[in-house]
Protein backbone atom coordinates (compact mmCIF):
# COMPACT_ATOMS: atom_id res chain seq x y z
CA UNK A 1 0.00 0.00 0.00
CA UNK A 2 2.84 2.40 0.80
CA UNK A 3 4.23 1.93 -2.71
CA UNK A 4 1.07 3.25 -4.39
CA UNK A 5 0.91 6.23 -2.04
CA UNK A 6 4.55 7.11 -2.64
CA UNK A 7 4.17 6.58 -6.38
CA UNK A 8 1.18 8.92 -6.38
CA UNK A 9 3.09 11.60 -4.48
CA UNK A 10 6.02 11.40 -6.92
CA UNK A 11 3.74 11.41 -9.97
CA UNK A 12 1.88 14.45 -8.65
CA UNK A 13 5.17 16.30 -8.09
CA UNK A 14 6.41 15.47 -11.61
CA UNK A 15 3.12 16.52 -13.20
CA UNK A 16 2.85 19.72 -11.19
CA UNK A 17 6.44 20.62 -12.01
CA UNK A 18 5.87 20.04 -15.73
CA UNK A 19 2.66 22.11 -15.64
CA UNK A 20 4.63 24.88 -13.98
CA UNK A 21 7.15 25.02 -16.83
CA UNK A 22 9.94 23.06 -15.13
CA UNK A 23 11.98 20.48 -17.07
CA UNK A 24 10.20 17.20 -17.73
CA UNK A 25 12.74 15.27 -15.66
CA UNK A 26 13.97 15.61 -12.09
CA UNK A 27 16.84 14.05 -10.16
CA UNK A 28 15.90 11.68 -7.33
CA UNK A 29 17.45 14.11 -4.80
CA UNK A 30 15.23 16.97 -6.03
CA UNK A 31 12.14 14.78 -5.97
CA UNK A 32 13.05 13.67 -2.44
CA UNK A 33 13.49 17.24 -1.25
CA UNK A 34 10.05 18.24 -2.56
CA UNK A 35 8.16 15.12 -1.47
CA UNK A 36 9.78 14.51 1.94
CA UNK A 37 10.72 10.97 0.88
CA UNK A 38 14.30 9.73 1.02
CA UNK A 39 16.25 9.74 -2.24
CA UNK A 40 16.64 5.97 -1.89
CA UNK A 41 12.87 5.51 -1.57
CA UNK A 42 12.27 7.79 -4.56
CA UNK A 43 14.69 5.76 -6.69
CA UNK A 44 13.11 2.46 -5.59
CA UNK A 45 9.56 3.62 -6.29
CA UNK A 46 10.54 5.11 -9.65
CA UNK A 47 12.29 1.90 -10.72
CA UNK A 48 9.23 -0.20 -9.81
CA UNK A 49 6.62 2.15 -11.25
CA UNK A 50 4.99 1.53 -14.58
CA UNK A 51 4.26 5.25 -14.97
CA UNK A 52 7.63 6.79 -14.09
CA UNK A 53 10.57 6.40 -16.46
CA UNK A 54 14.31 7.02 -16.19
CA UNK A 55 15.64 9.92 -18.20
CA UNK A 56 18.07 8.39 -20.73
CA UNK A 57 20.26 11.50 -20.77
CA UNK A 58 20.57 12.28 -17.04
CA UNK A 59 21.56 9.59 -14.54
CA UNK A 60 19.21 9.04 -11.58
CA UNK A 61 16.61 11.40 -13.06
CA UNK A 62 12.99 10.48 -13.60
CA UNK A 63 10.02 11.64 -15.66
CA UNK A 64 6.49 10.64 -16.54
CA UNK A 65 5.62 8.99 -19.81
Amino acid sequence: MKFKIHEGVILQFLRDAADGGAPDHHHADAIAAHTKLSAERVALVCRKSGEIYPDPEVANSWRTG
